[in-house]
């Protein structure tokens, strides 16, 4: 029976197929309109019973609930509801922080809305300011202001790259990518460009290499 569900795994974003998979890795599946999560030898672990849901990152994982208007929080390995659905959008955990969204969300990232960090409590440790927010990456983290630019924070909150940028990606062995004008390029930690933005493309490090157009 479960090879016809696993057609149908699917969540909030796409999963990540890329990693290595192991039995105790657990995936989202839809069975009727609900979602729960099998392990990687197809046996259901989480009954379904989310509105939606995403893979697990960091031991947690974003579920999404409408029994009070459609609200997103965090499940544990074991399903039970750690951080309770009150959040409009919420992201990945990543280095021990989340991206979480307050206000109104429309298509291709409009509406009325604010970003913020919550810690593996729940608690909001970083203010809900930033129009977008990336994830943390190498302690840092790339956000928009009100002006339409983007830099980074620190985990305390800090700006320590500033505001300078059309884009900023998370960093990736050292170096981010980042949006000059109508160009991409790469910035270090103190955000020094090393790499001057001549690409079209936007592209993130890995082993040593980094693909660009």
């Amino acid at each position: 029976m479960w090879v016809g569900l696993l057609l149908l795994v699917a969540g909030l974003g796409t999963l990540g197929w890329a990693r290595d998979q192991k039995s105790e890795d657990l995936f989202v599946v839809i069975v009727g309109d609900k979602r729960g999560f099998i392990d990687g030898n197809g046996t259901l672990k989480i009954k379904p019973q989310f509105d939606g849901a995403r893979d697990f990152s960091e031991g947690l994982a974003v579920i999404a609930t409408s029994d009070h208007g459609y609200k997103e929080g965090y499940i544990d390995e074991s399903g039970k509801i750690v951080i309770p659905p009150q959040f409009d959008a919420a992201s990945d955990f990543s280095e021990g922080l989340a991206a979480v969204g307050l206000g109104e969300f429309r298509l291709h990232g409009g509406g009325d809305h604010r970003w913020g960090f919550v810690d593996r409590t729940g608690t909001l440790v970083i203010k809900a300011l930033y129009p977008h927010a990336g994830s943390f990456s190498e302690g840092l983290a790339g956000v928009q202001n009100d002006q339409g630019k983007w830099g980074y924070i620190n985990q305390a909150g800090q700006v320590v790259i500033p505001y300078s940028f059309a884009y900023a990606s998370r960093f990736s062995e050292g170096l981010a990518c980042v949006m000059v004008g109508k160009k991409f390029g790469f910035i270090n930690h103190s955000g020094k460009l090393v790499i001057p933005p001549f690409f079209n493309s936007l592209a993130t490090y890995s082993e040593g290499l980094a693909l660009v157009r």
